[in-house]
């Protein structure tokens, strides 16, 4: 998949500090099963792999660059058809222009998760990353996110 944005709101630009408006930016997406326990077409368990990249304008955005890249496995476990242990890798790319503020030019986060489907309807997935360079500061201790997220429908 890719797509295009455009936020017409007015931003000020890094450089000069006027305001402007259309700011454009573009992304692509890409999720491919790898590898699947049993060859059947509507079969979910197994390996799965996604790639996502997003480019935006440094003049106007504070992130001009981002990328993810990651694996899943659906049915890890025996009896545990639903569940889905994930890994993923993502960076954000700071603008170079000097008067952003940023120390460093990136920051990096590590993600693994694992989904628990409780109940068709109740999904609960602890979670934990690890963050490099938060906020694009270098004089920040890289930070550890313990979380937990919940998923019902209704």
């Amino acid at each position: 998949r890719i797509g295009l944005w455009v936020d017409g709101q007015n931003k000020q630009k890094f450089s000069d500090g006027e305001s402007h408006r259309n700011d454009t930016g573009f992304y692509t997406t890409c999720d491919q099963m790898l590898w699947k326990e049993k060859d059947e077409p509507n079969d979910s368990q197994g390996l799965g792999g996604f790639f996502r990249a997003g480019f935006a304008n440094g003049k106007f955005d504070d992130v001009t660059d981002f990328w993810s890249i990651g694996l899943q496995y659906q049915g890890l476990f025996e009896d545990r058809d639903d569940d889905v242990l994930a890994f993923g890798m993502a960076q954000g790319v700071f603008t170079e222009q000097a008067n952003a503020g940023y120390s460093s030019d990136n920051e990096t986060v590590f993600e693994t998760y694992y989904n628990i489907a409780v109940a068709p309807w109740l999904h609960i997935s602890p979670d934990v990353q690890y963050i490099a360079n938060p906020g694009g500061d270098k004089s920040v201790n890289d930070a550890v996110v313990v979380g937990v997220r919940v998923q019902m429908v209704f």
